[in-house]
């Protein structure tokens, strides 16, 4: 394999081996478990939720594995809302998060997969390492030179200070169809 299709398989392979996956999976087994043990009339939300989940990750395994490099801004949120709507599944109420970007800007191109690290480092670092609650914002926010940043930032809650993770640049000159 050569250029963009190495670069691909690397970023699958990491998503593929990442404490995502390893956490996610052991949520998932954990929520079967309780199954057994709750009452009946909450059975059926219960699992419709579990359903949610491996569909929300069968979704990520198929964005991942995409054709090329590059995505669409709308399809990387997309992947982001999968992410921390997977991640909310496994740390419950500990987490909240918010996706916000305006309409005109999610054609765009950008890179696949370039937010998964970032995601994972803000998760990680709020939630694995600490037993308290977090909150994970991502925003797309317009540059003067009329680029975009998507910033990727965590902090204890939606009212409360937020850290910075990581901004990736997307050039206003990368537009897909």
């Amino acid at each position: 394999m050569k250029g963009p299709n190495r670069r691909m398989r690397a970023d699958a392979e990491r998503l593929l081996g990442s404490r995502f996956i390893s956490g996610t999976l052991v949520a998932i087994a954990a929520f079967c478990r309780s199954l057994g043990t709750t009452r009946s009339e909450r059975r059926a939300d219960e699992f419709a939720r579990l359903e949610s989940a491996l569909a929300d990750l069968s979704r990520i395994f198929y964005y991942a594995e995409g054709r090329g490099e590059a995505a669409t801004l709308r399809e990387e949120l997309d992947f982001v809302e999968l992410y921390l709507r997977l991640q909310a599944f496994r740390f419950g109420d500990r987490l909240g998060y918010r996706i916000a970007a305006d309409d005109g800007t999610l054609g765009r191109g950008f890179s696949r997969l370039a937010s998964f690290g970032p995601l994972e480092l803000a998760v990680a670092d709020a939630l694995e390492w600490s037993s308290g609650k977090a909150f994970i914002a991502v925003d797309v926010v317009p540059l003067e030179d009329g680029d975009l940043e998507l910033r990727i930032s965590r902090g204890l809650s939606s009212e409360g200070p937020m850290e910075n993770v990581r901004a990736i640049r997307v050039a206003h000159r990368r537009t897909l169809r």
